[in-house]
């Protein structure tokens, strides 16, 4: 198995591990499906959206666009709109 095979997801369903002789193996890190597809992180998904963002344009050229990214830039956006009414609404009296 190659791991490059292997697409990027900021919540992954399995890990790449390297052994002592280089060896890559694969190890599932939740019941995955019959039919899902096995996807690995190619960064360190502690990180917030926007640094992940920045490391995988960085170091590997896409802007990810995985579901955990979209969720999270989605709720960032909501708390920026709610925040910008807030004002708004702070400057009509």
């Amino acid at each position: 198995m190659y791991v490059s095979w292997h697409n990027h997801d900021c919540a992954p369903n399995a890990a790449s591990v390297v052994g002592p002789t280089g060896e890559v193996s694969i190890t599932a890190l939740k019941d995955i499906a019959e039919d899902e597809e096995i996807t690995i992180s190619y960064i360190d998904v502690r990180e917030d959206c926007e640094a992940r963002k920045r490391a995988l344009l960085a170091h590997y050229g896409f802007e990810c666009k995985c579901m955990r990214c979209t969720e999270e830039q989605r709720k960032e956006l909501k708390q920026r709109m709610k925040e910008a009414n807030l004002y708004r609404a702070g400057q009509r009296r």
